[in-house]
């Protein structure tokens, strides 16, 4: 802890030797002397949990509880913060909340074993694409879109027409605001199944994004006579009709849309 110490001497803004220092001090059981500097770094996701840690060493469960949630509110995958803020609520008699919350730490643990085992099987055999395909889409779930888009770059790189690769990949750069790259995705997709409603769905979604009304409404029209039962595809249809301003149009789509939703 000595040079962490000099450290903060000649600059005392130093955050990560802050919380370095706090997290020794936390292992050396000097709790008083952790809190100190922890207390400064109420912004820093990682400290704040020291900070909840160190009231729970304590047995200071009241003031440990709001440290842990804040962290949740930041970082919700933060198993360790799920399991020591359901400990602090079984602690102060908050039975139900204790129990939702531990089961939400048994939950994130499952989804780390599954992570670490995908990302095993990718390791072993990288030319396979269906471990890829799962490791993406749990990616996906985690919202952790660079992860997801590098594994599911690698299978186009493995078998580069892959439709479901291709799909997903769309998926991430719709959801990430990357418009371009989703344009290309998604273009290729309905050039290769010009019959798939879904995809041509997806392009007209692009377009809208891109302020492209019209040519969405291309889309949004082929994919309606590909998908006739899809009550989504009218609501958009509809919505780009209100952006050109053929407002018959978009009302009768809009109609259509109400009777399949009913």
């Amino acid at each position: 802890t000595a040079p962490l110490e000099r450290a903060l001497q000649l600059q005392p803004d130093l955050s990560r030797a802050r919380r370095l220092l706090g997290a020794a001090y936390l292992r050396q059981n000097r709790i008083d002397d952790a809190m100190r500097h922890l207390k400064q770094l109420v912004q820093d996701s990682e400290a704040r949990y020291l900070l909840g840690l160190a009231y729970f060493q304590k047995e200071d469960f009241t003031h440990a509880i709001p440290h842990f949630e804040a962290v949740i509110k930041r970082k919700s995958r933060h198993a360790k913060a799920h399991f020591n803020l359901g400990n602090c609520y079984l602690r102060t008699g908050k039975i139900a909340e204790g129990r939702t919350t531990l089961r939400a730490f048994e939950k994130l643990m499952r989804e780390e074993e599954q992570l670490s085992a995908l990302q095993r099987l990718v390791r072993n055999d990288p030319q396979r694409l269906q471990p890829r395909y799962e490791l993406a889409e749990l990616l996906i779930k985690r919202t952790e879109w660079e992860l997801a888009t590098t594994e599911l770059k690698a299978c186009l790189a493995i078998a580069p027409h892959d439709e479901k690769a291709s799909e997903l990949l769309g998926y991430i750069y719709l959801q990430t605001e990357a418009y371009l790259e989703a344009l290309e995705v998604y273009g290729g997709l309905v050039e290769a199944h010009p019959e798939s409603a879904i995809y041509r769905n997806s392009l007209g979604i692009v377009y809208m994004m891109q302020k492209r009304p019209r040519q969405a409404i291309t889309q949004f029209e082929t994919a309606t006579r590909l998908g006739t039962t899809n009550p989504q595809l009218y609501r958009n249809l509809a919505n780009a009709y209100r952006q050109i301003g053929e407002r018959a149009k978009a009302e009768q789509a809009y109609q259509h849309y109400r009777f399949l939703n009913d």
